[in-house]
């Protein structure tokens, strides 16, 4: 029953991915282009991509180990190579990272629905690290097993934006303010729905407006990115 339901999601998915792509407007200005180049991580071990970010000319990456026996890991590339590594405090699928430059932070989504907070500069300097905060999402975020998950983050404005995966119906994004200590205001939440199978979400400034850039993609099918206005 699961296979079927997957395959029949799978041509449900293909069906709407073609549609979007003939009936949406892409809004992009002259300055939003940049250069693309291809890195080539050399990954020799079972540890798998999952987030990414930027820090001025740097990217931080998250993986996993895929045989759960090793700590999941970030690292740090520059100019194509990686030149820094550290652990992770943790196994789990680390799907989405970001940073706060206001408080010199680095967010990372953890295990049974928790993000976890590290300090830039240890993760930068040392080679395993321990998360400084780490805070249950009470938002209820579940993933497409059951299960609490927070499946992506990102940061904006002095507050965390995070969401779940999920299979043919919407997803939720739910936002937090920061403190003045960088952590989480669990008073502070924000609640948008969102769509089906979402992977990620970014957010730009153009013309006055805020734009969210969000991706979503299923197995092999044509993948997405929606660009929405967005009322933060």
């Amino acid at each position: 029953m699961k296979v079927l339901l997957n395959k029949i999601w799978t041509f449900i998915y293909s069906i709407f991915s073609f549609n979007f792509y003939k009936s949406s407007k892409i809004l992009i200005s002259e300055n939003t282009r940049s250069s693309l180049s291809k890195i080539d991580l050399n990954i020799n071990d079972n540890y798998v991509p999952q987030g990414i970010c930027t820090i001025k000319d740097l990217i931080l990456i998250s993986m996993y180990d895929s045989t759960h026996e090793l700590n999941s890991k970030v690292c740090i590339i520059k100019d194509g190579n990686i030149i820094h590594t550290t652990l992770l405090d943790n196994k789990a699928h680390v799907g989405g990272l970001c940073y706060d430059d206001i408080h010199d932070n680095i967010w990372i989504t953890d295990r049974s629905g928790t993000t976890s907070c590290y300090e830039y500069q240890d993760i930068k300097n040392k080679f395993e690290v321990s998360a400084k905060y780490k805070k249950v999402q009470i938002c209820g975020l579940i993933n497409i097993s059951g299960y609490k998950a927070v499946s992506y983050i990102t940061y904006f404005n002095n507050r965390l934006y995070m969401g779940n995966y999920n299979i043919g119906k919407k997803s939720r994004i739910f936002s937090y303010e920061l403190n003045k200590d960088g952590n989480i205001n669990l008073d502070s939440i924000r609640e948008y729905n969102s769509y089906s199978f979402v992977q990620g979400i970014t957010f730009i400034e153009l013309d006055s407006k805020i734009l969210a850039f969000i991706s979503s993609s299923y197995g092999i099918n044509k993948s997405m990115i929606r660009i929405v206005d967005f009322n933060t």
